[in-house]
Order: structure tokens, then C-alpha cells, then sequence
């Protein structure tokens, strides 16, 4: 018995310290957003309010996610240097499309970097990415872009790190996106996620949205 009891209390002690990359957290193609990953998402971006710190933030938190960060895209991120993640307008990285025919497609999903709505679209984030491990979602490219310039949206839509007559929608949450005509455009007008149930029912929503629209129309059957 006392053996046990030391044993649980060392494990408490452990789980103290757990950053949001430590917890537990269902995997695999029915990955769903976690309270407990929110709260510690929410918790560090806290207590970097804004600023280069607040970025870099950002950045590091996208990467633990599994989103692949914008240093990372080869070619894309050789031919366009001074797009960083502490620019004006600030692309944080992607979520590769998994369908052959729509993965060189693109869906723009972001926020205002100094906003609240950060962590739920992180998080958001983190499930796109895990289950984009064991299926073939997104089956577009989806970009995940936190800005804190005034261009909002269309500052990445005009960066040049993707092709324009490429990009297929845009999704932006707590705020409209001006973005042009020819583009599919979603604003999730969401207040300030003030409890934990708020940021898991909008980190579902920003998610739900994300793979709606990063689904290719289905090929008409041309087959005579």
C-alpha cells in the first residue's frame, strides 16, 4: 500500500509540469480538439501578449501541432525570403493536402495573431493534422496564416507563397476577411472564448469548416 501510494504521488508530481505537447490525447482519424490541450495552449499564449515573443510563440506552438512550418516548404519558402514568421503579415506554416488532385489547391485559415481566438485555431490545427496522418484530410492544402498587419487575409493571399489562381477559399475567425470576389470566403464571427466549453465548441467549428472546405467538388463521371 505504501508502495502504491508513493507511486501516485510521483506521478502527480510529474503531471504538474506537463507542457501541452505532453498530454494525452485521443490520436488517429477520430482525433477531436482537447480541453486540457486549450487550457495549456491558452495559458502560454497568456502570458505573451504581443510582440516578436507572441510569434515566435505562435510558431513553436503551430510546429508541436504538427503543422509544418513555412521554412520547411522548399521551394515555396526559397523563392519568397522575406516572408517570416515575424512579417507584417505573418504565415505560420501549412497542413498539406492529401488528395493527389487537390493538394496543390489552397484554403487560408487564420486569425489575428494578438486576438483571442488563437489557441481554438491551434488546436483546430493540431486535429487537421493528426488525422491527416491516417486519412486523406485535407484533401487541399490548408494554410494556416495568424496575422497582426492591417491587410489581414489579404496580406497572404498576396505574399506570393502560393500560386493565386491556386487558392480556393478563405476562413477566417473573429473577423470578415477582404478578400476578392472569385474567392470563397467564411467569417466565424466569434466572441472571446471566455470558458473552456467556448474553445472546444469553436476549435470544433473552425475544424468542421477547414475540412468542408478543403474538400475538392467530386469529379463529374465523364465516362460515356
Amino acid at each position: 500500500m505504501r508502495y502504491t501510494l508513493l507511486l501516485l504521488a510521483t506521478l502527480a508530481v510529474g503531471a504538474g509540469g506537463c507542457s501541452a505537447s505532453d498530454l494525452p490525447t485521443a490520436t488517429g482519424p477520430a482525433a477531436a480538439p482537447s480541453a486540457r490541450r486549450l487550457a495549456a495552449t491558452a495559458d502560454s499564449l497568456a502570458a505573451v501578449p504581443s510582440g516578436p515573443a507572441r510569434r515566435a510563440l505562435a510558431q513553436r506552438l503551430l510546429k508541436r501541432s504538427g503543422v509544418t512550418p513555412l521554412a520547411d516548404m522548399g521551394r515555396q519558402r526559397a523563392a519568397n525570403p522575406r516572408f517570416a514568421v515575424d512579417a507584417a503579415s505573418s504565415v505560420a506554416g501549412f497542413v498539406p493536402g492529401r488528395y493527389p488532385l487537390a493538394r496543390d489547391e489552397l484554403v487560408v485559415v487564420g486569425t489575428s495573431l494578438g486576438g483571442p481566438h488563437v489557441a481554438p485555431l491551434v488546436e483546430a490545427m493540431r486535429v487537421l493534422a493528426e488525422r491527416s496522418r491516417w486519412a486523406v484530410v485535407p484533401e487541399r492544402t490548408v494554410m494556416v496564416a495568424l496575422w497582426s498587419g492591417p491587410d489581414g487575409a489579404r496580406g497572404a493571399l498576396t505574399s506570393g507563397v502560393w500560386p493565386r489562381q491556386n487558392v480556393r477559399a478563405v476562413l477566417t475567425v473573429g473577423e470578415a476577411a477582404a478578400v476578392p470576389d472569385s474567392l470563397t470566403a467564411v467569417a466565424i464571427p466569434a466572441a472571446s472564448p471566455a470558458t473552456v466549453a467556448e474553445r472546444l465548441a469553436l476549435a470544433q467549428r473552425v475544424l468542421d469548416e477547414a475540412v468542408r472546405l478543403a474538400r475538392r467538388p467530386a469529379l463529374a463521371d465523364t465516362i460515356p
